[in-house]
């Protein structure tokens, strides 16, 4: 960037000459500095996304503890030294691929409960479709494996996806709740009281992904239309058929 304010030099009463040095030059540089800047910011914003994604590989393949940055570095065919200009240390790198994960999901959450002409039980298919598509559609889901086998040993990790994801998530369900019960929509406050039970069949899906799936296929939009039913109409003796694949869950 130029030192200093050019104009701050201008006559107070300039020739067409003085204008010129004293209006266009200055433009016509804080112009190309100004694509410089933004074709620095995009070659890091690539750098950063490949980063992002060789580490994902990574963890993916070794899981986090066995993960190291040489790893990382290697798969994006970069120097280590590299990825530190962009993340300190591995558990940066982690969070971070964690954040971009859950961000579709949450921010869709909080737009879809935001809208109070939508029934309850609309909200949350939209909640269950949207977790379906970028979460468990999607490789996004080793992340959550992830997150659930090694969150124990590295608390960190642990605490930021609660404090950052979870409970953010935890409030917009209890906020829904509260609206359902006072409503009518919503026979009972249990999920005011308990905004948890939104979540449990999703992680319950991405537990039976990581471990049983080989042995026997979870109908997860069929379950996740009988939770909806029977949190929105427990009196009702009956659940809803399972939807047909290619259906909305």
């Amino acid at each position: 960037m130029p030192e200093g304010n050019p104009l701050a030099k201008t006559p107070s009463t300039p020739g067409d000459g003085d204008i010129d040095k004293a209006a266009g030059k200055p433009t016509a540089a804080r112009s190309g500095t100004a694509r410089r800047q933004s074709d620095k910011e995009r070659r890091a914003e690539v750098r950063r996304s490949e980063i992002l994604h060789a580490a994902f590989d990574i963890f993916a393949e070794k899981g986090f503890a066995q993960t190291r940055l040489d790893d990382v570095a290697r798969r994006a065919g970069i120097a280590k030294g590299t990825i530190y200009l962009y993340f300190p240390d591995k558990e940066t790198l982690f969070v971070e691929l964690l954040r971009e994960a859950a961000q579709p999901v949450l921010g869709g959450m909080q737009a879809a409960a935001s809208l109070p002409e939508l029934p309850v039980e609309e909200v949350l298919r939209r909640i269950h479709a949207l977790f379906v598509r970028e979460i468990l559609n999607t490789r996004r889901k080793h992340l959550l494996h992830l997150l659930m086998q090694e969150g124990p040993r590295f608390p960190a990790i642990a605490e930021f996806y609660y404090r950052d994801i979870v409970s953010n998530g935890l409030d917009v369900m209890a906020r829904l709740g509260r609206r359902g019960f006072e409503t009518g929509e919503l026979k009972s406050d249990a999920l005011a009281r308990f905004p948890q039970l939104v979540m449990a069949p999703l992680l319950m899906s991405i537990t039976w992904d990581a471990l049983f799936e080989n042995h026997q296929h979870l109908d997860v939009k069929g379950m996740l239309a009988a939770f909806r039913d029977l949190l929105v109409n427990p009196d009702r003796p009956d659940c809803p058929p399972s939807p047909k694949s290619g259906d909305r869950p």
